[in-house]
Formats: structure tokens, sequence, C-alpha cells
């Protein structure tokens, strides 16, 4: 009965193995990691766009070979904390700090101007105010990311206090009432 089993077992491994070759080699010769291969594009689908720690892409498509720090990989890291998921409003200004090669990190303050929970509600909130800002303050970078269990919007990059506590009272006198300053790793253009 045992020997008969293993029969049956080594027909099917027989029969399935080519057709697994044939079904899996395509893709294992364009091999992509799982993110790439979520992200790619296809004429008539949506985009799906993911910004995620190094230790969570380690974690879904395993190690990959270390490279240098590029500015981008130093933009997309600009705060100590790391969130799992994030989106900015300022994707212009990104696009410029990169093509310009000159971004320093460094301790220093930004002004939150909204903290919610972690909704749909509360990230298209996040998203508005970022937008509103952006409007406002055409010359700050404003970030929005979600930190969890929340939805948050920064603006700003100082180097001195002052400066973040006077933007902190701009806002205030705009009717953002929810401002605060926060201290962390901040993005410099030399």
């Amino acid at each position: 009965m045992k020997q008969q089993r293993n029969n049956v077992a080594r027909n099917v491994v027989k029969r399935l193995l080519p057709l697994c070759l044939f079904t899996f080699l395509p893709q294992m010769l364009y091999a992509q990691t799982f993110t790439q291969n979520l992200q790619k594009q296809v004429k008539g689908e949506g985009v799906i766009t993911l910004h995620q720690d190094k230790d969570i892409e380690d974690l879904v498509n395993g190690p990959q070979p270390v490279k240098p720090a590029t500015t981008t990989e130093t933009e997309k890291n600009d705060d100590s904390k790391q969130p799992a998921h994030s989106t900015t409003a300022t994707a212009t200004q990104q696009d410029s700090l990169v093509k310009n090669h000159s971004v320093t990190r460094v301790t220093g303050y930004r002004v939150q101007v909204y903290a919610g929970g972690n909704s749909r509600a509360d990230k298209q909130k996040a998203e508005q105010i970022g937008s509103q800002l952006k409007s406002l303050f055409p010359a700050q970078q404003v970030y929005v990311h979600f930190y969890s269990p929340r939805w948050i919007c920064r603006i700003g990059n100082f180097t001195s206090r002052e400066d973040a506590e006077q933007l902190k009272s701009e806002l205030r006198e705009m009717g953002f009432d929810q401002t605060t300053i926060v201290k962390g790793k901040i993005t410099l253009q030399e």
C-alpha cells in the first residue's frame, strides 16, 4: 500500500514538473521582485505605487544586494521614524532635489499640522491639508506620511526651532489648530 502511494506520487510529480516548468520558467527568466511585479504598469489597468521601509522590502522580496546610497533613497528616508506607507504632496520639489544631487540629512524641525487616525477619511484629510499647505507655502516641502497608527501631515525643513515656531504661529493664525513642532531628521538642499 505504501509503495503504491509512492508510485502514484512519483507519477504525479513526473506529469506536473514539465507543466510547472513551462508555466513558471518565463517568470523566472524575467525575475522581478514581488513589489516590482505588483507595480508593473499594464495598459488599461490601474497603477499601484508602493513606498515602504527597506526592512519591509527585504521581508517581502528577500534581501537585495546592497547598492551605494543615491539621492532618491536618501529622500525617501527623510524622517528618523520610517513610515510603513507614505505619500507626499511635493513630488515636483523632490524631483528637483534629485536632479541637483545635493541633499543632506540633519537633525532639525518640522511643523506637524495634522495627525489623524488610520482610516481612509483621515488619509484624504491629511492629503487635502498637504495640498492646501503646498499652495499656501510653495517654497516649503510638505510631507504626508502614515506612521502607524495614524496619518500625519508635516511641513518644512528647519534647522532652528525659532524658524519652525514662526511658521507654527502663522499656521495657527490661519486656523490650523493642531500644529506642533516635531524634532527629527530633515532633508536640506545645498
